[in-house]
């Protein structure tokens, strides 16, 4: 299965599909497995077919014995160490803000604000060429 050509929708709907087959693996009913997690079957039905809150994805794990993958789903990634030693010990907790823009050079009305025109003391007319 190509998960990279998979929308967000469609590889959520696999992993409640997923997740139905490991149920039903360990021959458990929707019903057991909600008791178990301590929500309504009706959520069960949610999240096999992938429409749950990541909480009850966490918990129906537990309940199947599958916690344990979730390193796999997401693995722990730990601190750069050039990032650390940047920030003299400290672990990083924010990334930096990139516009990602290019300038158009039009000004914002935010920017029009913060930036009034310049203006001159001395008047110019259009055909002098002291400037």
């Amino acid at each position: 299965m190509n998960i990279h050509g998979m929308t967000d929708d469609a590889i959520a709907v696999e992993l409640g599909a997923r997740i139905q087959r490991q149920r039903l693996n360990r021959n458990k009913t929707q019903d057991q497995i909600a008791e178990e997690v301590g929500v309504s079957k009706p959520t069960i039905v949610q999240l096999e077919r992938g429409q749950a809150k990541l909480t009850t994805l966490i918990a129906v794990m537990r309940a199947l014995g599958m916690l344990d993958q979730v390193n796999q789903i997401v693995p722990e990634v730990p601190a750069s160490p050039i990032q650390v030693l940047k920030m003299k010990g400290a672990v990083r907790v924010r990334a930096t803000a990139s516009s990602g823009r290019q300038s158009t050079g039009k000004l914002t009305a935010r920017e029009v604000k913060s930036n009034p025109p310049v203006t001159h003391s001395k008047r110019v007319s259009k055909d002098s060429s002291e400037w």
